[in-house]
């Protein structure tokens, strides 16, 4: 496996991956868009720093993070890729990406997501309401 930064070309790949994994989180996620307008979340231009992880030549996962805010924004797995340690290698970049420490922020109802979390060593922050859909979610964070 390697873990790399996106190329544009891969955007789509990268937004139908996002939004397959999404939408089979526990519970589901709340007001999950479609997959074109997912496309255009992808935004490179307002800080994201996205990598993308491939085996044998396809992308499987995708780390989106904004470094200078401290945020791990985006982590997904395509369905077919998990329990591979695909999220895990990606949580590490992210750790790497971030060294001094970050926040996320997941469904309340994601309950494998807070597992995988837990599991990696992040510590429940708050429940709160998101910022924009104003769906329940639950922050983590992690600092080294």
């Amino acid at each position: 496996m390697e873990i790399r930064l996106a190329q544009p070309n891969e955007y789509k790949t990268i937004a139908a991956i996002w939004y397959e994994s999404a939408s089979l989180m526990d519970g589901g996620a709340p007001a999950l868009d479609d997959p074109r307008t997912l496309l255009d979340r992808i935004s490179i231009e307002n800080g994201w720093c996205l990598n993308v992880a491939v085996v044998d030549g396809h992308i499987v996962g995708l780390l989106a993070t904004i470094p200078e805010q401290g945020i791990l924004d985006q982590l997904f797995v395509a369905p077919d890729a998990q329990r591979q340690g695909i999220g895990a290698a990606l949580l590490d970049e992210a750790k790497r990406q971030l060294a001094t420490g970050f926040t996320l922020r997941t469904p309340v109802t994601n309950a494998a997501g807070h597992r995988f979390y837990e599991r990696h060593g992040l510590r429940v922050v708050e429940d709160t309401a998101h910022p924009i859909t104003g769906a329940a979610v639950r922050c983590f964070g992690w600092k080294q």
